[in-house]
């Protein structure tokens, strides 16, 4: 009979992000006195293991941003003066969305950098609005758009880029955001703006 194992751990606060990420093993620790040609019996063989992983802070995506100074990261370059840039990749929409984004905002324009840093309402909805914009704009422009967004994987870029679109015109086919965006591009970057609000 093999008795239940109940086990109990305390993660101090300070070693905590967004995500949890718990692997558990259970691993042969010694060789017992029977063997068997088909049972692990070398120490450290791994019988079995699992992995749970959950998010701390809800569904939605934090938005991966640092401030550099574009002086230095594009010297002489068309982005050098921008206020910010967005660099993503459109031909990975299955990367992991952390990993796929980054936002970068132009330390050398100061005043700017302190409304994003203190969360400045009006300022972070014109930001993600505009990059949210730019990405979906970028993905319901490709001929297979509806078969890039079927079933993309929780937390991957291209889920994200389905729930900016839910977010701003609700459930309505893909073709149909395409055709706003061709036909009354104005409306489709309101609605952008709109589902940005923070």
């Amino acid at each position: 009979k093999v008795e239940p194992v109940h086990i109990e751990l305390s993660v101090p606060s300070s070693g905590l992000s967004a995500q949890l990420v718990l692997n558990t093993s259970l691993l042969v620790s010694r060789t017992g006195g029977r063997r068997s040609p088909i049972a692990p019996d070398v120490p450290g063989a791994r019988l079995w293991h699992d992995r749970v992983s959950c998010r701390l802070e809800g569904e939605e995506q934090r938005f991966p941003m640092e401030a550099v100074s574009f002086r230095k990261l594009f010297p002489a370059r068309p982005q050098e003066n921008a206020l910010w840039y967005v660099h993503w990749d459109p031909d990975h929409l299955d990367r992991d969305f952390h990993g796929a984004i980054r936002l970068y905002i132009n330390a050398d324009h100061e005043g700017f950098l302190e409304r994003v840093t203190q969360q400045d309402g009006a300022t972070l909805q014109m930001l993600l609005g505009n990059v949210m914009a730019q990405i979906v704009t970028s993905v319901v422009s490709e001929a297979n758009v509806e078969d890039l967004l079927l079933d993309v994987e929780p937390g991957t870029l291209g889920a994200q880029v389905s729930n900016w679109i839910r977010l701003a015109f609700g459930n309505v086919p893909v073709e149909q955001v395409r055709s706003t965006l061709e036909l009354r591009p104005g409306d489709f970057h309101a609605a952008m703006q709109s589902a940005a609000i923070v």
